[in-house]
């Protein structure tokens, strides 16, 4: 501890050097021991400079102070600019390793070249070298990690396990034939998605990471998915680039309190204003997701659907 502390307003504060209140005091009503108790992932939303990286060491060193759970603090600063996720998960597990050892808590190794399990690996071989306290890992800066490899990582494994297309995906010219391959999605949403949801992870985010993964599946390797996210609105923008082609693909979900025109609506708004933005002239895809519980009652030639609205000229699917 320094001689004399000072107001630090540049950088993450500790109190060992610096004058502070308490962090947690700030979090009004948060319940912060319900997230370990009831084993809840969670996201702190706040501006920048206003003590997320202070709360977050501070609330590790409480956790590691007392017997409840083992806490470490990791930052994913390294990872930025890194858009491929080949790249990404390694500087993520260098990082974990980094931090884990400043404040002296062992971490599992991991074979450096299976990338696409390594964050999955390391969590869960941690969490039993630590058991049988639970572990908390405090991932901070993560909004450095592109949105692509955040999507590539969650739905690597639905990738894999989605068979390889044996129907003809490409046009004569090699382009896609993204009708044809909606289409074939609608199949394979019809035949497995209650199966799926039952063994995803993210079940609110269960449709769209599956048709990303089905996506992902066709254009690896030839084409690219640049992706915009709505969190909170239920909305997620695609386009898809193959072969020199461009193709604008909307999804929306009709949650409980919805009406399937209502959202109808909104998101043929909302995909034309982003086809304006990306290509006026590409083609576009509204894919609906109805997830509300009278829907699921209905027989499956009534929840598949497909039609083209004369307007603009976008074609809507229904899931």
């Amino acid at each position: 501890m320094r001689d004399i502390r000072f107001f630090n307003t540049t950088g993450p504060c500790n109190p060992e050097d610096h004058y502070m209140l308490p962090p947690a005091d700030r979090l009004v009503g948060a319940q912060l021991h319900r997230y370990i108790r009831d084993q809840l992932y969670w996201v702190l939303h706040a501006p920048r400079q206003t003590g997320k990286t202070t709360f977050l060491k501070s609330w590790m060193r409480e956790i590691n102070a007392g017997s409840e759970a083992i806490a470490c603090y990791v930052s994913v600063e390294r990872c930025q600019g890194l858009l491929e996720i080949e790249r990404a998960m390694p500087a993520l597990y260098d990082a974990i390793r980094k931090h884990a050892a400043e404040h002296k808590i062992a971490v599992p190794h991991v074979d450096m070249e299976s990338w696409s399990s390594m964050l999955s690996g390391t969590l869960v071989n941690w969490a039993e070298m630590v058991a049988p306290k639970p572990l908390v890992v405090l991932f901070d800066e993560v909004d450095v990690l592109e949105g692509e490899v955040i999507a590539r990582q969650m739905t690597f494994s639905t990738q894999l396990a989605i068979p390889k297309p044996v129907w003809p995906w490409q046009k004569a010219d090699g382009t896609l034939d993204m009708d044809r391959l909606l289409r074939e999605f609608q199949k394979f949403w019809r035949r497995h998605s209650e199966v799926w949801e039952q063994k995803s992870n993210y079940t609110e985010a269960f449709p769209h990471l599956l048709l990303m993964a089905f996506l992902q599946r066709v254009t690896n390797g030839g084409g690219h998915i640049e992706r915009e996210y709505a969190a909170g609105r239920g909305r997620m923008d695609l386009a898809v680039e193959f072969a020199g082609v461009c193709y604008i693909i909307e999804v929306k979900v009709v949650y409980y309190y919805d009406t399937p025109a209502t959202v109808r609506e909104e998101g043929l708004e909302q995909i034309t204003e982003y086809r304006d933005k990306i290509d006026a002239s590409a083609p576009a895809w509204l894919v609906i997701f109805d997830r509300r519980p009278q829907a699921k009652e209905l027989s499956w030639d009534d929840r598949i659907t497909w039609d083209t609205d004369e307007a603009t000229q976008v074609t809507v699917l229904g899931c």
